[in-house]
């Protein structure tokens, strides 16, 4: 656990972490450097994890934890790296389905949900499974 032993005040500042490092990702990502993008976005997902250890049902944590898996599912679909992208949004949408069922109020919840879709859609059209493509409508 990379937390142990933190002050209160440094747990706090480690929050901020996984959207600085998925920020990082997202201008490697633009920068063609989409192995680096994916990395950077992994190691938002060892804080997050362990953010969660502490507090499983944070939600600003889980809602970070997803737009790292959105982010990260996005460049290996655009890698095509279909099915690691497959896995990922699976992931992704699992976590939103959850959030979306506990916080239904927040508008960020079903606007993660819509990105899900679409990148899942491009992944089931790119492996030719239509009839789940179609059910994701």
């Amino acid at each position: 656990m990379l937390l142990r032993g933190l002050t209160p005040s440094a747990t706090e500042a480690v929050q901020d972490l996984p959207e600085t490092l998925a920020s990082l990702g997202d201008v490697l990502y633009r920068l063609g450097r989409n192995d680096e993008a994916v990395e950077c976005g992994e190691s938002a997902l060892i804080v997050i994890e362990d953010l969660l250890e502490q507090n499983p049902r944070h939600v600003p944590s889980r809602l970070v934890k997803t737009n790292v898996l959105i982010q990260i599912g996005h460049v290996h679909l655009r890698s095509a790296r279909i099915e690691e992208a497959h896995a990922v949004l699976l992931e992704g949408l699992a976590l939103n389905d959850a959030l979306r069922e506990e916080v239904p109020e927040l508008v960020r919840v079903l606007d993660q949900r819509v990105t899900l879709m679409f990148n899942l859609n491009g992944v089931l059209h790119t492996l030719e499974r239509f009839d789940e493509a179609a059910d994701l409508a």
